[in-house]
């Protein structure tokens, strides 16, 4: 068990749990951990999620690099969906009268 050491608190070292210390992923909304996960494949398939042309690392198989691709394009595209959603309520309920479609 690691102990973590808070300063100024009546029991200063403790473990996680004693602390109530939780992980940044832990804390994370949907949009957030999609979009991390998409992050997370591209970097696995040797890419940037930024990146506009993908090149296959070498000693990486074709077959594992189009799966790789594949899935986080799938997730980038469902966490941009789910973000321009949420914008767009935002945006029609601060201008109720304009019409979007």
């Amino acid at each position: 068990t690691k102990l973590y050491f808070l300063g100024e608190s009546l029991h200063p070292v403790a473990c996680r749990a004693c602390h109530r210390l939780h992980y940044e992923s832990q804390s994370l909304g949907l949009c957030d951990r999609w979009r991390r996960q998409a992050e997370s494949l591209y970097r696995r398939a040797g890419c940037h999620i930024d990146d506009s042309f993908y090149r296959k690392p070498k000693q990486m198989h074709w077959e594992t690099f189009n799966r790789l691709i594949d899935r986080a394009q799938e997730y980038e595209d469902a966490f941009l969906e789910l973000e321009l959603s949420r914008l767009t309520a935002r945006f029609r309920a601060r201008f109720p009268n304009v019409d979007l479609d």
